[in-house]
């Protein structure tokens, strides 16, 4: 079973708790980088806000560990 999803302007599609990349969630595919981003921001974080100037950098605060940086780099 595929699932798609049309982000369309990125207008209504959240950032960080949608499925619009690949069919996950960004915290699906970095999940040591959710704990460095503010909850409200999770939920209000469009895509077209955060891919815009790549505005999604500043919602992380502080990776403080290795594997937050490898996560963080991936992305």
């Amino acid at each position: 079973m595929a699932i798609i999803i049309e982000v369309g302007d990125g207008t209504r599609t959240l950032f960080w708790e949608d499925r619009w990349m690949h069919g996950q969630r960004i915290i699906d595919v970095t999940p040591r980088l959710q704990s460095l981003v503010a909850k409200k921001t999770i939920k209000k974080c469009t895509v077209a806000e955060a891919l815009t100037k790549h505005l999604w950098i500043l919602d992380i605060r502080g990776p403080s560990s290795i594997g937050e940086l490898v996560q963080y780099l991936d992305l």
